[in-house]
């Protein structure tokens, strides 16, 4: 890990402040901590809404745990700050008159721990049907259906039951997880994208709506590329690491000081990194390989490129590679994306008004 630490809050080159698309809206959540609803609750506090969050209580709820290291306290402590970051937290009592609660709000975000609160969907339904103007925002794990993992699924469960793990790693034997609940993030963006269609919905018919989604449903639709080799040829895809499937050479690569990727996505390029690295007698054909050529003998690719890669800089190989007209990214940490100029430029973090520092929303409104 870097002695450095970076900055809580990055500066920006953009002077104008992001407008507050939804300022007005009275959003309810009735989240547990760290869901995709709870995230999709943040979102919505950070386009300016009023949302008044209700803690709905977790799947570990009643469970016996030992005091946590305080490294991980922390980070707790701060996720608990991030994702109630523009939040107004309200007593659990404020459930004994959900009528009152309801009454005024634009829309009702709930969770998988949220449904149970209520008694359940059947439950849920009854209080829906006295608000038909109500935008509800159900964001569950996988939709309420058992087979892949029901209300009590997790991050991990889910990237399984959805076909993910499949997707990672070196092969079906040693899967990855995603290194961030990228489902949960899917599962708030899809449910943000949602309710700004049910509002839009709602200001043309007065009819409330149902904007129905889970962290499954995200997952599987985020593996269309897949799915296309699946449906069309009939062929499953296996796990190939940091390769492309079909494209190569296209990998990270070992240097003196880190490790840098590497992608070549054309004939013309790879003529190019052949001339650069140099093939030999040995493999004086090599530059007349076409893409299938190259992706079917990826593995004698990556020893080449790697031995030269590894005697060089990361500075140097990227600027050689980068001159050819080749794709190339040095790999940071995290400590360093985070202190990047890039990261300060866009003005990726801000402060929330409970002190959080956070990510900004991937995307800002600027008045033309």
């Amino acid at each position: 890990m870097s002695d450095h630490e970076p900055s809580t809050v990055a500066t920006t080159t953009e002077p104008a402040k992001a407008l507050a698309a939804f300022v007005g809206l009275r959003v309810v959540e009735l989240t547990s901590d760290r869901s995709a609803a709870a995230m999709t609750g943040r979102m919505l506090a950070q386009l300016g809404a009023e949302c008044e969050r209700i803690d709905a209580g977790s799947a570990a709820a009643g469970a016996t745990m030992d005091d946590p290291p305080a490294e991980v306290a922390s980070w707790r402590a701060a996720l608990a700050m991030m994702y109630g970051a523009g939040k107004q937290q309200r007593d659990p009592a404020a459930l004994e008159d959900l009528d009152g609660l309801l009454a005024g709000a634009d829309v009702l975000l709930v969770d998988d721990a949220g449904i149970r609160a209520l008694g359940g969907r059947e439950k849920l339904d009854a209080v829906l049907s006295r608000f038909p103007e109500l935008i509800c925002c159900p964001v569950t794990a996988v939709g309420g259906h058992g087979d892949a993992g029901g209300s009590r699924a997790t991050e991990l469960t889910v990237e399984a039951a959805a076909g993910v793990l499949g997707t990672t790693g070196h092969s079906l034997e040693e899967t990855v997880r995603a290194g961030f609940p990228v489902g949960g993030i899917i599962a708030a963006l899809n449910a943000v994208s949602g309710t700004l269609a049910a509002l839009i919905r709602r200001r043309r018919t007065g009819e409330g709506t149902r904007v129905d989604t889970s962290v499954f449903d995200g997952l599987f639709f985020f593996l269309g590329t897949f799915m296309a080799k699946w449906l069309a040829a009939g062929t499953e895809p296996k796990p190939v690491g940091n390769r492309h499937p079909v494209i190569g050479p296209w990998n990270d690569y070992p240097t003196s000081d880190g490790t840098v990727v590497v992608c070549v996505a054309t004939d013309a390029a790879w003529g190019r990194l052949c001339e650069l690295v140099g093939t030999g007698e040995e493999r004086a054909d090599w530059p007349g390989w076409s893409n299938n050529e190259r992706v079917a003998r990826q593995d004698e690719i990556d020893s080449w490129l790697s031995e030269w890669t590894r005697t060089r800089t990361s500075d140097d190989v990227l600027s050689q590679i980068d001159h050819l007209g080749v794709p190339c990214s040095r790999l940071q940490s995290l400590a360093e994306v985070l202190d990047s100029q890039q990261t300060r430029a866009r003005g990726l973090i801000e402060e929330a008004s409970n002190g959080a520092s956070i990510a900004r929303l991937p995307f800002r409104l600027r008045r033309l």
